[in-house]
């Protein structure tokens, strides 16, 4: 991964928000029907704190994890979590146009909400265990193992992730581990998707734009869909 870090009293770096996003909200962000839930195992990668895998694992599905934060301690992740709900809500009471009506009446609401699921995914997190790996570690796995790959927000958005040609060819052995589709979500239509679609595309793989949703904002959101 490429590194620009400044680490905070945490460990965790001071750009990198800490989300955590729960079922209702992947659901929202990557348009997933229930029959996507439990058509086999999920990589979620960039998962961040989110309780997307611990609230799947207890309906029966299946989800790894990956994120390059998981070699942290859990309060390290809580206490990052903390600082970007503040961080977003601080922005709700400054700019409420940007967020969606329940956010913009109540940001606080936001925190406790994110607080709630952040201590939530301590109690299922173990660094290092089956289900929280690093990159480079949960990748070794077959060929099409997984039957659907979920990237949230870490393309374009986490100062800790891969870019350029070293972001094409994470996403092609995302591409090699899954049978199914890889969906990223969010991405920014631009110079810079324009050029990692050219790559994936120069790769044989085949990518398409489709509209999603962000259950906090309101800007216009597209997830890119990739399958080899």
């Amino acid at each position: 991964m490429t590194s620009r870090r400044a680490l905070d009293r945490t460990g965790v770096p001071h750009a990198v928000a800490v989300r955590s996003h729960d079922l209702h909200d992947y659901r929202s962000m990557f348009a997933l029907a229930e029959a996507d839930l439990q058509a086999g195992p999920i990589l979620d990668v960039g998962g961040a704190a989110g309780t997307f895998g611990a609230q799947l694992r207890s309906r029966g599905g299946q989800v790894v994890a990956l994120d390059p934060l998981y070699g942290l301690p859990g309060a390290a992740l809580l206490d990052a979590v903390r600082r970007t709900a503040r961080q977003e809500a601080a922005t709700a009471l400054r700019q409420p146009e940007l967020f969606r009506p329940l956010i913009a009446r109540d940001p606080e609401k936001f925190v406790s909400t994110w607080t709630d699921n952040a201590h939530w995914f301590v109690v299922d997190y173990r660094p290092g265990g089956r289900n929280y790996r690093l990159p480079h570690d949960g990748l070794d796995v077959p060929a099409g193992h997984f039957a659907l790959t979920l990237v949230n927000h870490f393309v374009h958005e986490r100062p800790d992730a891969p870019e350029g040609d070293e972001l094409v060819e994470f996403l092609l052995r995302l591409v090699h581990v899954t049978h199914g589709e890889v969906r990223i979500f969010p991405v920014v239509e631009g110079p810079v998707l324009t050029s990692l679609v050219e790559g994936l595309v120069r790769r044989d793989v085949v990518t398409t734009l489709e509209k999603s949703r962000d259950r906090h904002r309101r800007r216009a959101v597209s997830m890119l869909v990739v399958t080899s």
